[in-house]
């Protein structure tokens, strides 16, 4: 199965993980301007007006339904997050995080399978426990590395050359992949943050006017 995801990483202790979360949710409020430049051509109002030059609320005739579906979106997609916590690691991985919080992370990294996995060896740096372990596969020995090689590909190393950069990166992905890769496709291994409550009218209509100006300013480029 083919996968693409964003997790933002932060080192923090069990105790103080609540208060960085509400942290993380009052950041995301204050930022709702990016966000909703950063989401508008994911949204309704993008989706249902892609045909047109500009977007009038005044005249638009179903302006109040779009608002209503733009909430709905808003509430269960925009400000509702992914999370994990791996308590005896002390990380914390939040999925798809904006871009205009990334600052209260250590590291913002992402994972796919769609191209080669070879990273280089500094990508991992800001989390220590990834760092750990691209260090171990760095400075193992030729001969570490074709016994790892034999072991993950089940077949044997025939080159007389060393082992290529390439797998080593590739192994260094492959391991701390496997740490977390449950928290992309099993529902029970993670939690969800929603961020605004059942009558946060005010914040989600702000939002619908600055997805409005975002689309519109998409479409003035686009014409």
């Amino acid at each position: 199965m083919s996968y693409r995801c964003t997790i933002s990483f932060k080192i923090i202790e069990p105790t103080e993980l609540y208060s960085f979360l509400l942290q993380y949710k009052q950041e995301c409020l204050k930022n709702y301007v990016n966000i909703a430049e950063e989401n508008c051509l994911c949204s309704p109002v993008w989706r249902e007006n892609q045909d047109t030059s500009f977007i009038d609320l005044k005249t638009l005739e179903n302006a109040e339904e779009l608002e209503q579906k733009t909430e709905i979106w808003v509430k269960n997609h925009v400000f509702k997050y992914r999370w994990f916590y791996l308590a005896d690691k002390k990380l914390l991985g939040i999925y798809a995080v904006p871009t205009s919080v990334y600052h209260l992370f250590d590291s913002t990294l992402q994972f796919q399978n769609s191209c080669d996995q070879d990273y280089d060896y500094d990508y991992w740096n800001n989390i220590p426990l990834f760092k750990s372990i691209a260090d171990k596969y760095r400075y193992m020995s030729n001969d570490e590395m074709i016994k790892e090689y034999e072991k993950r590909r089940n077949e044997k190393w025939v080159s007389e050359d060393s082992v290529s950069e390439y797998y080593i990166k590739t192994f260094i992905y492959e391991d701390i992949w496997d740490m977390i890769e449950n928290t992309l496709y099993n529902d029970k291994e993670v939690l969800h943050i929603s961020l605004l409550g059942e009558y946060d009218y005010f914040i989600t209509e702000k939002f619908f006017k600055e997805t409005v100006k975002a689309v519109n300013e998409y479409l003035r480029k686009m014409y």
